[in-house]
């Protein structure tokens, strides 16, 4: 049975949705907790889902990392608090040293030019006049800068130590992409001698490439921390997984990642040889290189990175990123399901999609207190209870286990389908299920006839619509949630 509480961590998916969906919600959670509101990334429209007065009362964005669906209202909520907050406050964006470069890069074409009050001149506005950036997660102590070297003209691309000294080439060089010019750095183990890509082979922990303060950004007054890791995040531009800790609850969000223990074991044992276009001695001597970064790289994750990925998720309420099959830069669900995290609730999954774990789709509110979530509808707190959870678009339903269910959930390739129980199809079945429509949370018998559907009225009640040639009627129903899974198993819950 349900009850209330506004205990713990409340979560809102303000967009949740897969990546070139069909629904185009993007990622964004607003998080909240005692007296304090946080949203996590902004790819969703925050406008329409919480309105100008909640986004000027936010405490900051948590951003994760730069690909659009995760930060495309970012330059329009930045110009929002700068143009009609009162008083007027920059917008604080919380992440990591890299993630920060990243979002200053991409968002200064829309930021730093205006017009005067009298529309009359174009004026440059500093970014941080718009935003407070704070960096969550350590610093490194080599990076890679230009600077003006005696006897040359313009400016060259060297790496840099914390003294501001030009590095050795012997211990780091910059590696430039002849087509997408962006330098990269390779650095050469401190044990090992092998050449790597810092970003990616070494854990936030190794701190003698990154400094010895993590950072973690904690909201004293509030009772929150955030933490940047980037452990378990493999995802291609920077990217960092994010933990949320209060004193009663501990919550891991994934961000975009590629979760896959057997390949991060590889790429942490696998050492490979340099695909040099030149001699030894000119590779050594050479301070900048221009050619794809993986021709140098001799190991991709260090072993301390994959044995501290390994242990970052235990004891958390985990948010995961999922995937169908074959997903490059996300994770496949045959791989989460067989590893069977226990506090599991899956985030930006495909538009069609089955799962045994909840899914946490746009529009609903989920609340952890402790090591338990539970769905919040209407100020109550339900457990998740179904067998299975099925998107379909914007629809989605719950199943629960039947013998006579008039649905299969059948498996192929460890990835789940819904079907009428007659249909034939590949794969093993799973289980006979009774579907119920979710509606926010409120569950409502499947409706099988194309003429009948259900809509949220303006008053928040959902009516059972039926459409005929001669017009239509409409029927206020109720939420069956608190009768199952016991009507489940009876046929009367379909009358």
């Amino acid at each position: 049975m349900p009850f209330r509480s506004d205990k713990g961590v409340k979560i809102e998916f303000l967009g949740d949705s897969g990546p070139f969906s069909r629904l185009g919600t993007s990622i964004c959670y607003k998080i909240t907790y005692n007296s304090g509101a946080y949203l996590i990334d902004c790819g969703a429209a925050v406008f329409s889902a919480i309105g100008g007065d909640a986004i000027n009362q936010l405490h900051g964005i948590i951003a994760t990392h730069s690909h659009e669906d995760h930060r495309r209202w970012f330059v329009d909520m930045a110009l929002y608090k700068f143009y009609f907050s009162k008083p007027k406050s920059p917008l604080r964006l919380v992440a990591s040293e890299t993630v920060l470069e990243e979002f200053w890069k991409n968002s200064r074409g829309g930021l730093e030019r205006t017009l005067s009050s009298d529309s009359r001149q174009v004026l440059e506005v500093p970014f941080t006049l718009y935003i407070e950036p704070i960096v969550f997660g350590p610093t490194a102590r080599y990076r890679t800068l230009r600077c003006r070297l005696p006897g040359e003209e313009g400016s060259v691309w060297r790496v840099m130590d914390e003294q501001g000294q030009i590095v050795s080439p012997h211990r780091a060089k910059v590696v430039v992409h002849p087509e997408a010019n962006r330098p990269r750095l390779i650095f050469r183990d401190f044990d090992t001698k092998r050449w790597v890509e810092p970003e990616s082979y070494y854990p936030f922990t190794e701190n003698r490439f990154y400094s010895d303060d993590q950072h973690p950004f904690f909201e004293p007054e509030i009772g929150i921390t955030f933490e940047a890791h980037k452990c378990t995040a493999w995802h291609g531009p920077s990217t960092v997984s994010l933990r949320l800790t209060t004193p009663d609850e501990k919550i891991y969000f994934s961000s975009d990642t590629v979760y896959d223990p057997v390949l991060w074991k590889e790429m942490a044992t696998t050492v490979r040889k340099q695909k040099l276009d030149r001699s030894q001695k000119e590779f050594d001597e050479a301070y900048i290189l221009y050619g794809e970064i993986n021709d140098y790289i001799e190991q991709t994750w260090s072993p301390a990175r994959y044995e501290r990925a390994m242990k970052l998720y235990d004891g958390h309420v985990l948010v995961h990123d999922v995937a169908g099959r074959g997903s490059v830069v996300h994770t496949n669900y045959a791989v989460l399901a067989h590893r069977g995290h226990k506090k599991l609730l899956l985030t930006h999954s495909p538009d069609h999609f089955v799962s045994e774990y909840p899914l946490t789709l746009t529009g609903k509110t989920i609340r952890i207190i402790g090591g338990e979530f539970f769905e919040e509808v209407d100020g109550e707190l339900w457990p998740f209870n179904a067998d299975v959870y099925f998107k379909d678009v914007e629809q989605s339903y719950v199943g629960y286990r039947a013998r006579d269910g008039a649905y299969r959930v059948v498996k192929d390739g460890g990835i789940l389908d819904v079907v009428p129980a007659g249909t034939k199809t590949r794969g093993e079945s799973v289980m006979r299920v009774h579907l119920f429509r979710d509606l926010k949370g409120r569950y409502f018998p499947k409706l099988e006839n194309a003429n009948e559907r259900y809509q949220e009225g303006p008053d928040g009640r959902v009516y059972r619509m039926t459409y005929t040639r001669g017009g239509g009627k409409m029927k206020a129903v109720g939420s069956i949630r608190g009768d199952l899974p016991l009507q489940a198993r009876r046929r009367k819950v379909f009358a």
